[in-house]
């Protein structure tokens, strides 16, 4: 700055002056984590967008290294593991972004659904009770817990919550071919084929 002060007089030393100043700028910014963590959640939700999920994986995990309690980039590093067929490492990361932001109900379900397939159903139904609590309008949650109580063969509470769920988002295909899965499950075939019509 003491450089700028002694040139300013002239129009050379102005621009010269605007120039350092900017390029100051740019490097405090390339080495403030807040701004590299977020270039590498661009970076990575990019890549996302592409299907490219070992490099998506890559830039998550560049912007949680920098910031560890940074929730945001654990969801997306979760979605991306799961994407990438590795639903181990997606649970770390749902179960991390749930600890650090426990008002992301998405990443909830995702843990629930992951609960699941892992046979720990109780664990799975807890979560999406618990989120159908705090939002009792999410379709998703309604079918999680309707597959939870098929799963257990408590069919008419999972008729009740897959119905829930069809009822709030009725473009949900899923949801009528798991009303037609517990139809079978009982027996009523007829009854399911109608389901799946």
């Amino acid at each position: 700055m003491i450089l700028c002060r002694q040139v300013a007089n002239s129009a050379f030393g102005r621009r010269l002056c605007v120039l350092l100043i900017a390029a100051a700028w740019l490097a405090g910014c390339s080495s403030d984590p807040n701004q590299k963590k977020l270039r590498f959640v661009s970076s990575g939700a990019k890549y996302f967008s592409e299907h490219k999920y070992q490099e998506a994986i890559i830039q998550f995990r560049g912007a949680v290294q920098i910031d560890p309690k940074f929730a945001a980039a654990h969801y997306q590093l979760a979605q991306a593991y799961l994407a990438a067929g590795n639903p181990a490492a997606a649970f770390r990361e749902f179960y991390q972004t749930v600890d650090l932001d426990p008002a992301n109900l998405d990443a909830k379900l995702n843990l629930a659904k992951l609960l699941i397939d892992n046979r720990q159903i109780r664990e799975g139904q807890m979560i999406a009770q618990a989120v159908i609590k705090v939002d009792p309008g999410n379709a998703s949650g309604h079918a999680i817990l309707g597959q939870t109580f098929m799963l257990m063969h408590d069919f008419p509470n999972a008729l009740a919550e897959l119905r829930k769920a069809m009822e709030l988002d009725p473009k949900r295909v899923e949801g009528y071919a798991a009303v037609g899965a517990v139809y079978l499950a009982q027996g009523k075939s007829d009854d399911a084929e109608a389901a799946y019509r």
